[in-house]
């Protein structure tokens, strides 16, 4: 405190800080951490807590940062160092005799230069190397020092400065894998670097010329041109590859893997999915069934498709045209047909267009999901099937005209279904009486078999009426 009681401005900066109200008399810190830094006015020993807070505060004046970096306190200083409000002495004294914490911190603070840089890497700690040859700032002689002297990560990071000279960048090229590994990530290499790179290339060296930001199309065809799964596998996803890469990679044989990469892009061309419908895998030309970019011929194709999966994938679609429908129709799979019908609000036309080459089994299952369906119901009466015209006659509703062109049908058993119903004109009424089947007379008057044996005789004779009809 000066003379006159005023605070001095440091005090005031760590009053303001720590938050201290008033003066409470004097306080010496007895820490030897702390080094013998007072603070005369604090209610308390400054405490490392307290200290945290002075180096990170954006009013601290030079003089007291010059106390905490002689703290020697590790999170002390390393706190200090992110001060972007840190001027450039103390940033010299930190580069020159902060901990290796600190410096590797201090290297990256905005206000570095390239001669602190240079004191910084002095230490040949590796850590601060490894933040030396990150920074943006280093010159390109302080990069030639430490190629020469770091190994391992601090070497891989420098060949991957932008400010790497050219001669360092040519003997890289032609250097050991590591070597080009490291390098081809650097974002000064020309056209032609990444190109004499792109040939030959291993795995790796592949992954990072893939993201490096110059490749053009001729360094991404180079890289295409050898048959690595994995390579194909992640330039799927790259900028540079289009439909006639894809189709090109296709056809060269590119397996399951690269195949499930192309079907999660967004958008794809039908050129592709139409290429990925011939693929060896199923689960791949069930995706392609239902890609909403997939042709319709692509989906015709799949109709037909071994994998009964395949094929219904395709019916389950929002959306079906009518060459489909018309291709499910002529065609032999029957529970295809039926997962056609099946789809929310299957139009009649649909179920007439099936029921034309219907087998009695199918007419059968069609017949359960059309009670309601009257129009249905009038184009199955016309069956060929006689116990579906038998079943039909039993339904507990029956239009008018079907019931009358049933009371006509060829086989007694239907005829005797619809003398039963009742409800009919009188002149049909007269014509089941006078039928030339005792069953169906007995039906048109009310009447039934009522004996055990009269019972087994009718249906026998009702088994061998509808046998005879199939």
């Amino acid at each position: 405190m000066a003379e006159d009681g005023v605070l001095t401005e440091q005090q005031q900066v760590v009053q303001r800080v720590l938050g201290v109200d008033r003066y409470r008399g004097t306080r010496e810190i007895h820490d030897a951490d702390l080094s013998g830094i007072a603070v005369t006015f604090a209610p308390a020993p400054l405490t490392q807590e307290s200290m945290l807070q002075l180096a990170a505060s954006p009013l601290l004046d030079e003089a007291t940062a010059f106390k905490l970096v002689q703290s020697r306190l590790a999170p002390v200083q390393v706190t200090l160092a992110r001060n972007p409000h840190l001027s450039r002495s103390v940033i010299e004294l930190l580069a020159r005799t902060g901990l290796p914490e600190a410096r590797v911190v201090v290297a990256s603070h905005p206000q570095i230069t390239p001669s602190l840089l240079s004191i910084l890497v002095k230490s040949r700690d590796v850590g601060v190397m490894e933040a030396v040859a990150t920074h943006p700032l280093t010159p390109s002689a302080l990069l030639e020092e430490l190629l020469l002297a770091g190994d391992g990560r601090v070497r891989e990071l420098v060949l991957r400065h932008p400010a790497l000279s050219p001669e360092s960048l040519k003997e890289a090229l032609a250097g050991a894998e590591a070597d080009r590994i490291a390098v081809a990530l650097n974002p000064r290499l020309s056209a032609t670097e990444l190109l004499h790179l792109a040939q030959g290339a291993s795995t790796e060296l592949a992954f990072c010329l893939l993201r490096h930001p110059r490749l053009d199309v001729v360094a991404f065809t180079a890289l295409l041109s050898r048959h690595d799964e994995d390579i194909w596998q992640m330039a799927v996803r790259h900028r540079l590859m289009d439909a006639v890469t894809m189709v090109h990679l296709l056809r060269r044989g590119a397996g399951y893997a690269v195949q499930d990469v192309m079907l999660m892009a967004p958008r794809l061309e039908g050129a592709v999915l139409a290429e990925l419908a011939g693929s060896r895998d199923a689960r791949i030309r069930g995706r392609v069934a239902a890609h909403p970019d997939t042709w319709l011929a692509t989906r015709l194709y799949l109709l037909g498709d071994p994998v009964e999966g395949v094929r219904l994938t395709v019916l389950r679609q929002p959306v079906i045209a009518d060459e489909v429908v018309r291709q499910v129709v002529r065609a032999s799979d029957e529970r295809l047909k039926l997962a056609l019908l099946d789809r929310p609000g299957a139009p009649d036309e649909w179920y007439v267009w099936v029921l034309a080459e219907a087998s009695e089994a199918l007419q059968h299952q069609i017949l359960q999901r059309v009670r309601a369906r009257m129009r249905v119901l009038h184009h199955l009466v016309l069956s060929r099937y006689a116990r579906i015209r038998l079943e039909i006659a039993n339904l507990p509703r029956l239009s008018r005209e079907a019931a009358l062109h049933l009371a006509r049908d060829p086989v007694w058993p239907v005829r005797e279904a619809i003398a039963r119903r009742g409800h009919l004109s009188p002149k049909r009424h007269q014509a089941l009486l006078e039928d030339p089947v005792s069953w169906v007379r007995l039906a048109a008057a009310g009447r039934s078999a009522w004996w055990p044996w009269t019972r087994a005789r009718r249906q026998q004779e009702l088994d061998a009426a509808l046998a005879s009809a199939q």
